[in-house]
């Protein structure tokens, strides 16, 4: 099991990092990550989102209304469905472990973990500003506890990342939404799925209540540097997901 120390939000704009501090949760459809027409250079979009199925070309036969089309891909296929795209999704970077055993951690393989907890400057990328969550057990307990008061149904875990030159495979329909092509891989990316049970594509606020007692708000050029990962943070466990 990986260790999370730490996650992280990153925002464009102070008043929204204030405003997540304030407890509000701003969730974008998975719609919405597929398709931005102000994308930029950040990592935000992916049209690969949620896909559910991924075909390479030589290793099964592909029919459609009747007709074999094996002979003619070019490229692998993908398999997407529709209604996940109404599903709100909330994302962090997660500062853990990666495959370290913590438990025969020393001063000679110190190093090794600071490696894994630095942030990519890639991610920087998503916003000069950055807020830690200190305390991610009771993070999760109050995304967990808001959704369901609102009656959603709510999972979380970390996204788990596949080469799209090599995988050949299917994920079930759920399952499809915490999994990224490995160009992401440097994100590290901890996600909160919502359904509100709904098929409209709107974005999600939801408020989790102050959130000042468990989270540091930090420029993202510090996260690296002594205010926290060279400094010292708390051990905290992943939590296990549940739907």
């Amino acid at each position: 099991m990986k260790t999370v120390f730490l996650l992280v939000k990153f925002f464009n704009n102070p008043r929204y990092a204030d405003g997540f501090v304030r407890g509000q949760v701003f969730a974008r459809t998975l719609a919405d990550f597929k398709s931005d027409e102000n994308s930029d250079e950040s990592g935000r979009v992916d049209p690969d989102e949620g896909t559910i199925a991924w075909y390479q070309p030589g290793k099964g036969r592909l029919t459609i209304n009747g007709m074999d089309v094996t002979d003619d891909l070019a490229g692998p296929v993908k398999v997407q469905k529709d209604w996940l795209n109404h599903l709100n999704v909330f994302c962090v970077h997660a500062c853990h472990s990666g495959d370290l055993d913590l438990s025969s951690l020393s001063s000679d393989t110190i190093e090794d973990l600071r490696q894994e907890l630095t942030i990519d400057k890639r991610c920087f990328n998503l916003g000069n500003h950055a807020v830690v969550v200190r305390d991610v057990p009771e993070f999760v307990n109050r995304m967990e506890s808001s959704a369901r008061a609102k009656g959603y149904r709510i999972g979380r875990k970390l996204v788990r990342y596949y080469d799209p030159a090599t995988f050949h495979g299917e994920f079930a329909d759920i399952e499809s939404v915490f999994r990224k092509q490995d160009q992401f891989s440097y994100q590290r990316e901890f996600r909160f799925v919502i359904d509100r049970g709904t098929l409209e594509q709107e974005p999600l606020v939801m408020n989790v209540g102050d959130l000042s007692d468990i989270t540091l708000q930090l420029k993202s050029t510090e996260l690296n540097g002594e205010k926290l990962i060279g400094g010292k943070g708390r051990l905290v466990q992943e939590p296990v997901n549940r739907s």
